[in-house]
Formats: structure tokens, C-alpha cells, sequence
């Protein structure tokens, strides 16, 4: 509905989403409403490296596994090793999440290769 709406409601003396913004300024802290607009990234590195480690080693060291879906058990390992180990950077977490959802999914599916 809020499609149908004049563009007058919908950009008001350059502010966008008007309505939006007024809807919640009183339920949101002062910088979040007059703040810079940012997007939002998962904290996946940090999972991958606190709460769900234990997880994620179990899968890594699950070479039968993981040699049954055609990869190399030591390159897999490989790719998670730097991460875990806190040499990697955060930027580089999205090769072992790859990985270990893509076992994850085969696990879940008993696709054994």
C-alpha cells in the first residue's frame, strides 16, 4: 500500500522515507535515526570462530566426508586453518563458511558423493 502513496509522502524536503522515520524516532536512539545509512554485515567470522567453532572443527575433520564429495580433506582443512587459528582476516571467512555449508547441506541430505 504504501507503494500507492503520493511521492509527496515519500520524500519530504530531501529526507527519504518520512513517514518511516517519524514512525520510529521515538522508540530509536538519537544517532541511529540522524546517522549515516549503513548496510549490515553478519557477524560471521566471529561465529565461525567463538559459538560455532566446535561445529565447524567437528565438520572440517570429517575426512571421510569430505572425501566422499570428491574434495581434498587437507585443502579443506586448509582453508579453515588460518581463520581458526586468528592469522586470517575477518575478510576472509567466506571461503570456509562456503565449505562448511556446503558439507553441512550434503550432511543434511546424506549426499555422500
Amino acid at each position: 500500500q504504501l507503494l500507492a502513496l503520493p511521492s509527496r509522502y515519500k520524500v519530504v524536503r530531501g529526507r527519504k522515507k518520512p513517514l518511516l522515520v517519524d514512525a520510529v524516532t521515538p522508540a530509536l536512539p538519537r544517532e541511529v535515526v540522524e546517522g549515516e545509512k549503513q548496510g549490515f554485515v553478519l557477524p560471521l567470522y566471529r561465529w565461525m570462530r567463538e559459538e560455532l567453532r566446535p561445529r565447524v572443527e567437528a565438520t572440517f575433520k570429517d575426512a571421510d566426508r569430505i572425501a566422499a564429495l570428491g574434495l581434498d580433506p587437507k585443502a579443506v582443512w586448509g582453508a579453515w586453518a588460518p581463520l581458526a587459528s586468528g592469522v586470517a582476516a575477518d575478510r576472509y571467512w567466506t571461503r570456509p563458511w562456503g565449505l562448511f555449508t556446503l558439507l553441512e547441506w550434503a550432511r543434511a541430505h546424506r549426499i555422500t558423493g
